[in-house]
């Protein structure tokens, strides 16, 4: 999942010019609609993303620590 999420261009600008707290808005603006793009490969994921509220933010939390981290890779 995370790897989808690293092909998002627009993501890896915000990534690099914004501090962890204010990526996390920027994963916002895109998490669902990722999540939906790839449902039908990761359903297990999607359904307890839907199902559980606890599980989601902690899988979001990961995410956007994940990307944040692999997206300024070298920059620092």
């Amino acid at each position: 999942m995370a790897e989808f999420f690293m092909q998002d261009e627009d993501l890896a600008k915000r990534a690099k010019s914004n501090p962890l707290e204010n990526f996390r808005y920027a994963v916002d603006d895109v998490f669902f609609e990722k999540l939906i793009e790839r449902m039908d490969a990761n359903q297990d994921i999607f359904d307890k993303v839907m199902e559980n509220a606890e599980f989601r933010t902690e899988f979001k939390t990961w995410l956007t620590k994940k990307l944040h981290k692999q997206f300024n890779r070298g920059e620092e």
